[in-house]
Order: structure tokens, then sequence, then C-alpha cells
């Protein structure tokens, strides 16, 4: 890339579709529209069908690049891997999560883990950084707080499908426990019950915890709360 390209400014989304070849109005910029609009596993599936785009589109969200020969270095340094704690090899690290403001010991570097293998579609890492993540109670339950923080930022509160048991909605019952137990504010609360919970039950709350946080990533819709 020659010296004015690289200086071409990324900082919003038409920087990112003209980077690619396209214009707002073209395909790509309704694959990117869709892209930013898909759930997990429907992203991979894009992912899967158009890596260079959607690539592109995860990294820009991830790393807010100023610049299209930002991205370009991102982009060169992400295609080559490294040593995460998920599958060997694999490195999905997200590194805007915010830390607890309690002070609570939170395993951060697993939680920047977790959502950077959530964005990226990496089944295998999921798999394995949940079933560490859920014997590490406070850890679990920082990763539902922050998915009831997003939501709550996005909806101006919480739904009765993420607290009360027999509401229609897909949240694991054990995610909706936990989501009740802290819906006043009470988050001493949620982090409480959360450490009486066994493994099992703390792994069905992660996983909805991560689908939802996910989500809203994805979408933009993460707070300030959730970020640094």
């Amino acid at each position: 890339m020659d010296e004015a390209l690289a200086a071409h400014p990324a900082g919003n989304w038409e920087d990112l579709v003209l980077y690619l070849g396209g214009s707002p109005g073209s395909f790509t910029g309704m694959l990117l529209t869709l892209a930013a609009k898909a759930d997990p596993r429907n992203l991979a599936l894009l992912r899967g069908a158009f890596p260079r785009q959607v690539t592109a589109w995860e990294a820009w969200v991830r790393h807010s690049p100023a610049t299209w020969g930002e991205l370009d270095a991102i982009l060169a340094g992400e295609s080559g891997g490294g040593p995460g704690s998920g599958v060997s090899g694999h490195d999905h690290q997200l590194g805007y999560l915010a830390p607890d403001p309690g002070g609570r010991q939170i395993n951060g570097q697993l939680l920047g883990e977790l959502a950077g293998a959530c964005l990226d579609g990496c089944q295998p890492c999921q798999e394995a950084l949940l079933s560490r993540l859920t014997g590490d109670a406070a850890t679990t339950a920082r990763l539902v707080e922050l998915a009831c923080i997003a939501t709550s930022h996005v909806l101006g509160g919480i739904p009765a499908s993420m607290t009360r048991q027999r509401a229609p909605g897909l949240a694991s019952p054990e995610f909706r426990r936990l989501a009740a137990a802290g819906a006043d504010g009470n988050n001493d609360a949620m982090f409480a019950l959360c450490a009486q919970m066994t493994p099992a039950q703390r792994r069905e709350a992660a996983e909805t915890a991560a689908e939802i946080l996910t989500g809203h990533l994805v979408a933009g819709g993460a707070p300030p709360g959730a970020l640094p």
C-alpha cells in the first residue's frame, strides 16, 4: 500500500467500505451491514463465505484504526496468529473489556480471550475457555454483569426475558437467577450467588452471557461501562 492510501482515514464505516473496494450502497456495504447485525453463529457463517471483508470489519470494530495503513498492519499481525489459552496456536485476545470497578479478583485476560473467540466464531476456543471460566465464580459473575450492563445500555433496562424464569426467551435459568439477583444494582448478591453455583450451573449462565455480550459488541452497542 502506497503512502497516500496508507494515510487515508479509517475512522468510520464508510471508510472501511472504501478500504474493501466498495461503497455504502454496494454489495460490500450491505455485507458489512449484515455482519453488524449478525449473531455469533451467523457471523461465523459470513466469515466463512467472505473472510476478507468480515475479518477486516471485525478488526476495525476491535481496534478502531485511524488509517488504512493501521488497519493493514492489524490484519497482517492477526493473520500470523499467536499463543492463546484456548486452542494451541489461536489468539483471540480482546483488549478493551473494562476491569471490575469493585476491585474483585477477576481474570480479565480470560474474559478478553473468550470475548475474542466469540467474536471470531472459534468454537473450539469457546469450549476450552468456557470450561476454564466456569471454575472461576467471580469471573463468571463479571461476564454476566457485563452482559447486563450492555443490555441495560441498549434497552434502557433489563427485560423480563433475562430475569424471570417463566418469561419467554432464550436465556438459561442460571443466567436469569444471576441477572435477577443483581437487577436492583446489588451486584454483590450476584457474585455471592454465582459462588454458590456448581461449575455446570455457571457454565449455563456463562454461555448465555457470552452470547448476549458478543451480540452487543458486534453491533457496537456495548456501553462505556463495558469498555475502558
